[in-house]
């Protein structure tokens, strides 16, 4: 209910010009560390914002817990190549952002609160059917606050660089 206000806001800031700012695309991606839901907004024809709300399936995976944690990240990707091809174009795209959340972290006891700078990195190809599919990585540089044998702790989160090495693959549809 509240996102296109906060789509709208954030596609007119930077003095974007109205024909440019509009939906982009919707989906989902996926990668060894979590399951995502996408949605990204044009700003221009060469920049793009990506906002993602991510379930983070560190330890659910080899069943050490249960319950996966959640983190919502922003970045706002540039275009940097472009090329046209038959039957799709193929953008390469990179970007910084900030990422926050709630999630498990290696050589920690439970969940915390996480919050830090992340980035994207990859290659969009965008279909002549409004089926866009990407491969990116998105690592974070970010602190981790968690309660450990009764004491709060402050420590790197060290998942979020290890996403350097997960790739994500994405399927969303174009408007």
């Amino acid at each position: 209910m509240y996102i296109l206000p906060v789509l709208a806001l954030l596609s007119a800031g930077g003095g974007v010009p109205a024909a440019a700012a509009g939906p982009k695309s919707a989906g989902a991606g996926f990668a060894f560390t979590g399951i995502s839901i996408n949605w990204q907004q044009n700003a221009s024809r060469s920049t793009f914002h990506n906002i993602s709300l991510e379930m983070d399936l560190y330890q659910v995976l080899s069943g050490e817990s249960r319950t996966p944690g959640v983190r919502f990240s922003y970045v706002k990707d540039f275009i940097f190549a472009s090329s046209e091809h038959e039957n799709f174009t193929l953008n390469w795209y990179a970007g910084p952002g900030f990422t926050a959340g709630y999630v498990m972290d290696r050589g920690s006891e439970g969940y915390g609160l996480m919050a830090g700078l992340c980035a994207d990195i990859g290659a969009e190809f965008n279909f002549d059917i409004p089926v866009c599919i990407s491969i990116g990585l998105t690592p974070s540089f970010a602190a981790h606050v968690a309660r450990e044998e009764g004491n709060t702790a402050m420590d790197m989160y060290t998942n979020g660089l290890l996403h350097i090495i997960s790739p994500k693959l994405g399927i969303r549809y174009r408007f």
